[in-house]
């Protein structure tokens, strides 16, 4: 009996222990899954803060291009020049960046540049050379980058004023803002696009000067995508801010659009050929005057001869006198190369003159 109670304690003891390790196994378990979860919930939230904390490390500064171009970028500064070669212009921006990191510099599209010299071009902007048509089609305002000390850049540029003159050498330029509508459109389509500089200029002065229909360029009108072409061609605008320049459609630079300029039918008609046609109307105006008051002489002359062997011609020259080989009778009539009288011999003049209306 003894025996049986030893054996039932021995296996109970075994079951004891197990039922007493168990929950302290789920306790466990629980402990571990739950300290795992904030592990990745800590460390999920702490990498935004980090982003935060170091800016530097994840993305670079961002200033706008008036500001390095006035000197209130935050340690960053810019100067720049333009520089012409045949149709193309560029602008070279040379940044000072005194910060420890890349500072990105928004360049807004129809940003303008101009010299000190009033008669020299103002430029517009479409952003980077090295930045391709596929990012620009892709990202919202261009930007370049520049490291820490000093770096030079190019920007693509064209003519904002097209009789102004360009400068043969590069030359400072301040900057002078961002151009007014359609012309930013126009900079992005172009900036966005792999056309030639000839064609993207022409665009451009479709915008700052000339603005006629129909657009016979196919990739002017290209590039004017967007554009309500029509309405900027019957009310242009100045979208150059230039006090000293006259747009082509305003009458600038010796020539003004025709009368039906705005809708193709007629081009620009230059303002020297315009002088020209109106002095040689004049000519001929005076022209006719001046034989018109030659016919009252003439009369005169006649009327005068009305009495005697004067008032007798028949076949008469000038002044009302008769011509060689006449049949009249002999005579004083009206000299035909002088006022006065002279003397008709039946067959020719001779050379008898009088100045008495009666003869001699």
């Amino acid at each position: 009996m003894a025996q049986h109670r030893l054996i039932a304690r021995s296996l109970a003891q075994p079951a004891a222990r197990v039922a007493a390790r168990s929950p302290r196994r789920a306790h466990l378990r629980a402990f571990f899954a739950m300290s795992a979860v904030g592990l990745f919930a800590t460390a999920a939230l702490a990498a935004p803060v980090r982003a935060q904390e170091a800016p530097g490390a994840s993305q670079p500064k961002r200033v706008s291009l008036a500001s390095v171009m006035t000197g209130e970028g935050g340690g960053v500064a810019a100067t720049a020049t333009s520089d012409f070669m045949q149709e193309t212009a560029t602008v070279r921006v040379t940044v000072h960046n005194s910060t420890p990191s890349p500072v990105e510099v928004e360049i807004p599209y129809g940003s303008l540049f101009a010299p000190e010299q009033e008669s020299q071009q103002t430029v517009v902007t479409a952003g980077p050379n090295t930045v391709e048509a596929a990012v620009a089609r892709t990202t919202g305002t261009p930007t370049l980058t520049a490291p820490p000390g000093d770096s030079s850049h190019e920007l693509m540029a064209f003519c904002g004023e097209e009789f102004d003159r360009s400068p043969r050498a590069a030359v400072p330029v301040s900057y002078r803002g961002v151009a007014k509508e359609p012309l930013p459109k126009v900079m992005h389509n172009i900036f966005a696009s792999d056309t030639d500089a000839r064609t993207a200029q022409e665009a451009v002065w479709w915008v700052t000067d000339r603005p006629m229909l129909p657009i016979t360029d196919t990739g002017v009108e290209r590039l004017l995508d967007g554009v309500d072409t029509a309405g900027f061609a019957a009310a242009p605008t100045k979208v150059v801010p230039s006090e000293s320049y006259t747009p082509q459609w305003a009458g600038g630079n010796g020539a003004v659009l025709g009368p039906r300029g705005v809708d193709g039918a007629a081009g620009s008609v230059p303002v020297g050929l315009i002088t020209v046609v109106l002095a040689c109307t004049i000519g001929l105006v005076l022209l006719v005057l001046f034989f018109v008051r030659r016919k009252p002489v003439m009369g005169h002359a006649v009327a005068r001869s009305s009495s005697g062997p004067i008032g007798q011609v028949g076949q008469h020259g000038p002044f009302g006198s008769p011509t060689s080989g006449s049949a009249r009778p002999p005579g004083w009539y009206a000299d035909p190369w002088s006022r006065g009288l002279r003397f008709w011999d039946g067959a020719n003049w001779t050379d008898a003159r009088s100045s008495e209306p009666g003869g001699m």
